[in-house]
C-alpha cells in the first residue's frame, strides 16, 4: 500500500500553468485572516478616529440630530472612497494594509477598478445593512435587521476561516484575494 503525502492547506499558491502578467503579485500567498483583520482594524482606526472628534464637536453644540442623516451619508461614501480610491491607486494597498503588509490582487491577473469596486461596495452593504437599509427607506431598524446583520458579518468572517485562500464573500464575488505584500 502507497502512502500519499497530504497537500497543505495553509498556504495556497496560484498554478503557475496560468498565463499570469510578471508584474502581478498573484503569485504570492494567501495572506491569513489575522493579517487581514489587523489591516481593517488600523484603516477603520484611521476614519473613525476624526469621525469621533467631529461627532463629538456636533454633539456638543447640538448640531448633529438636524444634519445627522447627511453626515452619516456622506461620511459613509467618504469611508467607501477611502477604501475604492487608496486600493486602485496605491496598488492594491490601503494604509492599513500597508503596515500589515498584505495587498488586494485579481484572482487571475491584474486588479481591475471593477473589482476593486464590487468588492468593497459588497463588503460595505454587508456590513452597513441595518444602516444603508434605514437610509433607503426611513423606517426604524428592528431587532430582526439587527439580528440578519450580524449573520451578514458572520458569513464573511466563516468564509475567510475557512476558505483555503481567506476569501470572503465580498472577494468570491469580485474575483479577488488578499496576498502577502511582497514589499
Amino acid at each position: 500500500m502507497v502512502k500519499r503525502k497530504r497537500a497543505s492547506t495553509r498556504k495556497k499558491v496560484v498554478n503557475t500553468a496560468q498565463v499570469i502578467p510578471q508584474d502581478c503579485a498573484v503569485r504570492g500567498v494567501a495572506a491569513s485572516s489575522y493579517r487581514r483583520f489587523g489591516g481593517f482594524l488600523l484603516d477603520y482606526l484611521i476614519l473613525s478616529i476624526p469621525n469621533s472628534v467631529i461627532l463629538w464637536i456636533l454633539k456638543d453644540n447640538g448640531m448633529y440630530t438636524p444634519i445627522a442623516t447627511v453626515y452619516n451619508t456622506v461620511f459613509a461614501l467618504i469611508v467607501l472612497s477611502y477604501f475604492i480610491f487608496l486600493t486602485w491607486k496605491n496598488n492594491g494597498q490601503t494604509i492599513g494594509m500597508q503596515i500589515v503588509g498584505t495587498r488586494v490582487a485579481g484572482i487571475r491577473g491584474t486588479l481591475k477598478p471593477s473589482q476593486i469596486v464590487t468588492r468593497f461596495v459588497v463588503l460595505f452593504l454587508l456590513v452597513q445593512f441595518p444602516a444603508v437599509y434605514q437610509l433607503l427607506t426611513g423606517f426604524e431598524i428592528g431587532i430582526g435587521f439587527l439580528f440578519l446583520n450580524v449573520l451578514a458579518i458572520l458569513l464573511v468572517v466563516v468564509l475567510l476561516i475557512i476558505d483555503d485562500e481567506h476569501r470572503g464573500i465580498h472577494d468570491l464575488i469580485a474575483g479577488t484575494w488578499v496576498v502577502r505584500s511582497t514589499k
